[in-house]
C-alpha cells in the first residue's frame, strides 16, 4: 500500500484505525507503537513517505471525555479528530458532542458524510455541522464510483456546493481499496472546474490538519431552486 500511494504522488499519510465501533479499539500507544515500527521499515527500503497516528473514532457519549483523557487519538496528535457516525443516519445529540469537543479545543472532521443514508437523501442534513465549523472528509472512491451510485452523486453535490473540505483515500488494502488519490482530485477539478481548488482538498487542508492549523472554509453554496414539473403547474403546487 505505501509503494502504491508514493507512485500516485501521495507523501504523507495519517492512520486512522477504527476506534471504538464495536468491534475495534485502537489504543494509542499501540497505534503510535506500530506507526513508529512501519515508518522504520518504510526508511529502509527508501519510500519517500511518512505515516502519522490518528484513528477513526465511532460517535460515543463520552468521546470527547476520552480524547481529553488521553484514551482516543487526534490526528497526528494535534487538535484535530476524525470521527465516524452510523452508516444509516444522523444521530441524535451529534451537534452537541461536536460542541463538547470545540470548547476542548478539538476539531472534528467528519469521515464520509456521502455514504450515510441520511445524507444521501438530503445533502442538506450536514449544513448545521457546516456551518458549526465541522470540516467534512469525502472518500475518494465515492467521487469515482467505487462505493456506488448513491455515494458518488451525493458525493458530487457536496463537492459542487463546497460542503465538502478534504478527499482521503480511507485505504484498506493494496487491492481493493488502495490509496489512490489522483483520479479523485481529477473527478473533483472537473466538477470544481479549477485544479487549485480540488488540489487544496487533497494537499493543503490535510496539511493544515496535520500541522494542527485551523482552517476557515468557505461558506457553502445555496442549492439551487427545484425546476416546477408541467404538472406542478397544473395542479397549482
Amino acid at each position: 500500500m505505501c509503494r502504491i500511494a508514493v507512485e500516485d504522488g501521495v507523501r504523507g499519510i495519517i492512520a486512522t484505525p477504527h476506534h471504538r465501533n464495536g468491534l475495534y479499539n485502537s489504543k494509542p500507544e499501540v497505534v503510535r507503537e506500530k506507526v513508529a515500527k512501519l515508518n522504520k521499515s518504510i526508511g529502509k527500503i527508501g519510500l519517500d513517505l511518512t505515516i502519522y497516528p490518528g484513528c477513526e473514532a465511532h460517535i460515543s457519549p463520552h468521546l470527547a471525555e476520552s480524547v481529553e483523557a488521553g484514551e482516543t487519538l487526534t490526528l497526528n496528535d494535534g487538535c484535530y479528530l476524525l470521527l465516524e457516525l452510523p452508516p444509516q443516519e444522523m444521530p441524535l445529540g451529534v451537534e452537541q458532542l461536536v460542541f463538547d469537543l470545540q470548547m476542548r479545543g478539538i476539531y472534528p472532521i467528519l469521515a464520509h458524510p456521502e455514504r450515510i443514508g441520511s445524507v444521501q437523501r438530503d445533502p442538506d442534513s450536514i449544513l448545521p455541522l457546516v456551518h458549526a465549523g465541522v470540516l467534512m472528509q469525502l472518500t475518494a472512491l465515492s467521487l469515482t464510483g467505487g462505493f456506488g451510485h448513491e455515494a458518488q452523486e451525493c458525493a458530487e453535490t457536496l463537492v459542487t456546493r463546497r460542503m465538502a473540505h478534504i478527499i482521503a483515500s480511507d485505504a484498506h488494502s493494496f487491492r481493493h481499496r488502495t490509496p489512490k488519490m489522483s483520479m479523485a482530485m481529477e473527478a473533483a477539478a472537473i466538477l470544481l472546474e479549477d485544479e487549485d481548488e480540488a488540489r487544496r482538498m487533497v494537499d493543503d487542508v490535510p496539511s493544515m490538519v496535520l500541522r494542527g492549523e485551523p482552517y476557515d472554509p468557505p461558506p457553502p453554496v445555496e442549492a439551487p431552486p427545484q425546476k416546477r414539473s408541467f404538472f406542478s403547474f397544473l395542479w397549482g403546487r
